[in-house]
């Protein structure tokens, strides 16, 4: 005969695991909600800079992009936003330039708190890095993803795309 006690032991572990066993596959969705986003983002900034490369004005540019961009918000990206700057010196034809592309995640509601509690001031601060840093002389450089310590709690991300201008513009 099985011992009574065995059942309420095996139940009393359950309820013990399931806050971690839940942490964990809340965890490794958010990672795959950021993984998707960087690539989103990133893909956004570089057809941005394709298409302000290939001709006219950056400003022009990359309002006719904005649209197109917009439009690849999924997957809970929000509040997108692109910035367009000229790196290098030279004339307006045969410079680089650099388009930053920027979007918000927010954290699901276990990770957040969790991710505030552990995460340094630094990590907390990042994300109000100014994306003017990569127009620099000196290069400087955005984190890829940033979160915000804030009740809110969103993760920040940031695809920076640089391109040539085409020699020959029409």
């Amino acid at each position: 005969m099985k011992n009574p006690h065995l059942r309420g032991q095996t139940l009393v572990e359950a309820i013990l695991l399931l806050p971690l066993v839940l942490l964990f596959v809340f965890g490794l969705l958010q990672a795959c909600q950021i993984g998707v986003g960087l690539i989103v983002v990133n893909y956004g900034a570089a057809s941005v800079a394709r298409k302000a490369a290939q001709g006219g004005n950056l400003e022009s540019a990359k309002s006719r992009a904005e649209p197109s961009y917009r439009s690849l918000m999924v997957g809970g990206l929000k509040a997108p936003t692109l910035n367009a700057c000229q790196v290098s010196g030279g004339n307006d034809a045969t410079s680089d330039i650099a388009i930053v592309a920027r979007a918000n995640v927010d954290a699901f509601p276990v990770v957040g708190p969790m991710l505030d509690t552990l995460a340094s001031d630094f990590a907390k601060n990042s994300a109000v890095a100014n994306w003017n840093v990569v127009c620099d002389k000196e290069g400087g450089r955005l984190p890829m993803i940033s979160f915000s310590g804030s009740p809110s709690y969103t993760f920040t991300l940031n695809g920076v795309a640089y391109a040539r201008r085409n020699y020959l513009q029409k």
